[in-house]
């Protein structure tokens, strides 16, 4: 379920998480529409090599700040979102800013979803 809405402008640390996915030989999509009934989507929708597992992986920003991943309503609406995904069964692996930036988001993806391909 591909969403037709024009793409919001990317974060830099969803650059850096691209050109990472990129470096790692992932196929990605991006804000990929995976709960039409509420209209939810993920930062990015991959498959491991072989296509025989699928994942959702999300961004998270502001979690130093107060922003809204970590306040409680916004926490709240988040771990509906992600149980839901997971329901679905989607894989589903969640970054922070920080996770992305220094490198941490792409060793976890090489060790553990990769190799798990």
């Amino acid at each position: 379920m591909r969403s037709a809405a024009k793409p919001k402008k990317k974060s830099e640390s969803a650059l850096v998480l691209e050109q990472h996915m990129r470096e790692l030989g992932m196929r990605f999509y991006a804000e990929w529409l995976f709960c039409a009934d509420r209209k939810w989507k993920a930062d990015y929708y991959t498959l491991t090599p072989g296509d025989s597992r699928i994942a959702l992986i999300e961004i998270h920003g502001s979690v130093y700040s107060a922003g809204r991943h970590t306040r409680g309503k916004g926490f709240e609406n988040d771990r509906e979102k992600m149980n839901m995904a997971q329901a679905l069964g989607y894989f589903v692996f969640e970054f922070s800013t920080g996770q992305v930036n220094t490198g941490r988001a792409k060793e976890f993806l090489a060790k553990y979803w990769l190799k798990r391909g």
